[in-house]
């Protein structure tokens, strides 16, 4: 922007000191002054620009250590996801719906609690969750509080839905992992924009998660494991107390 005002300058100064003093030592002094000007202005806007940029690229690379850092917790890990990705786009409210490691069934993760999410065949509309789920890619839905929503019978959600923005979180694979959820941005509606801010907080928490997984499920395998190996040993331990009571009797 600066360099634009000052090339503006130039060519105005340049026009005008010609015609003030002609081809004379005092026009190519101001016209080399503003020329020395506007390349100031060039530098300190790239120098401007490279700031910007390593600040950004500090906060990028600081946010995937935080979500390498949490691989452990799934649950943790998806509320720091949820928790950025609210903070980031400005909304009310963030969610995440990802199959479970053990069982691979739909569970809900918000801020404050974790459920699974139970299909209810009596319910004659469309449940919200299970319909963002049956969707390909990206959503953003918009006036959702007016009564042509198909979703506008939910009783039971305990805050109003006026806009809402889902976007998939994949495997390395590309099979579908879970869905972000964003819900009533705080000024105004959800755009394509808001989709392009998640890219890199998204990106880095495919990573993260899928690593977590493996964690919970090896964690799980083991427990199990050991589980089945200690019952094991006590119905050994209690065949050969029997054996040998039996062989002590005859």
């Amino acid at each position: 922007l600066a360099a634009t005002f000052f090339g503006l300058i130039f060519l105005v100064e340049t026009f005008w000191s010609i015609a003030q003093f002609g081809y004379t030592a005092t026009t190519f002094e101001l016209i080399a002054l503003i020329l020395v000007l506007e390349i100031l202005a060039l530098v300190v806007g790239d120098l401007t620009g490279s700031l910007r940029q390593r600040v950004s690229l500090r906060k990028a690379l600081q946010a995937r250590e935080n979500l390498m850092s949490r691989t452990a917790n799934l649950v943790e890990l998806s509320r720091y996801l949820i928790e950025q990705a609210r903070t980031l786009i400005g909304a009310e409210r963030a969610d995440l719906i990802i199959r479970s490691p053990i069982n691979d069934e739909w569970q809900v993760i918000t801020r404050d609690e974790q459920h699974f999410l139970r299909s209810d065949p009596l319910r004659s509309e469309p449940v919200l969750a299970e319909w963002l789920l049956a969707q390909s890619g990206a959503v953003i839905l918009n006036n959702l509080d007016s009564p042509q929503s198909p979703f506008i019978m939910e009783q039971q959600r305990p805050f109003p839905l006026h806009s809402l923005l889902s976007r998939s979180l994949l495997h390395s694979n590309g099979t579908e992992m879970g869905r972000l959820i964003l819900v009533n941005k705080d000024n105004g509606y959800f755009q394509p924009e808001d989709l392009e801010a998640l890219g890199d907080l998204v990106a880095a928490s495919e990573v993260a998660i899928e690593q977590a997984r493996r964690y919970a499920r090896t964690g799980y395998d083991l427990e199990r494991r050991v589980n089945q190996l200690a019952i094991i040993q006590r119905t050994s331990q209690e065949l050969n107390a029997t054996l040998g009571h039996q062989a002590i009797q005859h």
